[in-house]
């Protein structure tokens, strides 16, 4: 990286703060801290964060979570720790981590892991950006412009569609406004979901759509339009042919509709995704914990039985050795031994 970027080491162990500080130094502009108190106090925004687990007062699970709290949500942080157990990157995931890495450090992939996060984020703020920048246009040449009213409406209503239903019935709401007739095709990782503004999808629509969603952004054939995007496809059967300009802005106000549509389900898949990953991580530590609870009362009974059985074998031993004919010093001997043997089993309980 040609630019200088600045990144934050919060250690808590001076040597180790000192060699990360080092390794890191010929790339970045690095920033010592040596506890999450101190590094929360700075104003300073870093490009990127590097976090030891492990520190007295606030913890850099309490830490990273801070961070998130007050308004950093894009910036890196690379959780570093000795632990590299599955609970361990669980908990750095569910803080709002982003990476892990495992003491001892390899600096050539500390260095490249700082490098990457950093490019990573910079390209999403870059799309963010451009997003944001392509609404504006967007919105601004639909609200001068008449006729592009239903369209506003379509973005604003959107927003609180919950399933692709909901988004699709959307559409359909559209394309009766503007006078259309067909339907809409919505893939996504839910499934796949078909409407039409005849209330009940035909058999031909589907096929169409079907056969056309591979065929371009916009495919026409006289009266009948399909406009394609990854996640969705709308069918006109109507198209005003006789109307070159007006053929135009329909084809333009199904193409910001679809690509609108695209986006939601998206952004929507992402969401539901990260939702059931977290479900299914939460179920995995209830599974965890569940199991070393039962481990531990298992290990308790198991012991609590040995010893039982180690009196009973000591006593019978000792009721069993009267009958041997021992002398006294034979009689301590075996008894002694059957004694040690008992210590020996209850010292690996232990």
């Amino acid at each position: 990286m040609s630019e200088r970027y600045r990144v934050a080491v919060v250690e808590d162990t001076e040597t180790q703060r000192l060699m990360l500080g080092h390794a890191l130094g010929k790339n970045f502009d690095v920033s010592l801290f040596g506890s999450g108190e101190e590094f929360l106090m700075c104003e300073t925004v870093f490009d990127a964060v590097l976090l030891d687990i492990e520190m007295l007062v606030i913890d850099g699970y309490e830490t990273c979570r801070a961070l998130r709290d007050a308004g950093q949500t894009d910036t890196p942080v690379i959780f570093v720790s000795s632990h590299n157990e599955p609970e361990d990157r669980i908990q750095a995931y569910q803080a709002g981590g982003d990476h892990f890495l495992s003491k001892p450090i390899n600096v050539s992939e500390l260095v490249y892991k700082v490098e990457s996060v950093i490019a990573h984020r910079n390209a999403l703020r870059e799309l963010k950006s451009q997003n944001e920048k392509a609404q504006q246009v967007a919105f601004s040449a639909m609200a001068g412009m008449g006729g592009l009213g239903v369209i506003i409406e379509f973005f604003r209503k959107s927003a609180k569609a919950n399933d692709y239903k909901a988004i699709a019935d959307l559409v359909i709401d559209s394309l009766k406004s503007w006078g259309l007739r067909g339907g809409i095709q919505i893939r996504g990782l839910a499934g796949e979901v078909e409407t039409s503004t005849d209330d009940v999808i035909s058999p031909l629509q589907a096929t169409v759509m079907a056969t056309m969603r591979n065929m371009g952004r916009i495919f026409e054939m006289k009266s009948r339009a399909v406009v394609n995007f990854e996640h969705v496809s709308i069918l006109v059967y109507n198209m005003p042919t006789n109307d070159p300009e007006e053929q135009g802005r329909v084809r333009d106000n199904l193409a910001w509709i679809g690509e609108g549509v695209d986006s939601w389900v998206a952004r929507t898949d992402a969401l539901d995704q990260r939702t059931r990953e977290l479900g299914f991580l939460s179920d995995r530590i209830d599974e965890i914990t569940d199991l070393m609870q039962k481990a531990a009362i298992s290990d308790l009974t198991n012991r609590n039985k040995a010893q039982t059985l180690a009196i009973e074998l000591l006593d019978g031993l000792a009721i069993s050795v009267k009958g041997f004919c021992l002398n006294s010093i034979q009689h301590d001997y075996v008894i002694n031994a059957a004694q040690e043997g008992i210590d020996e089993l209850n010292a690996c309980f232990e």
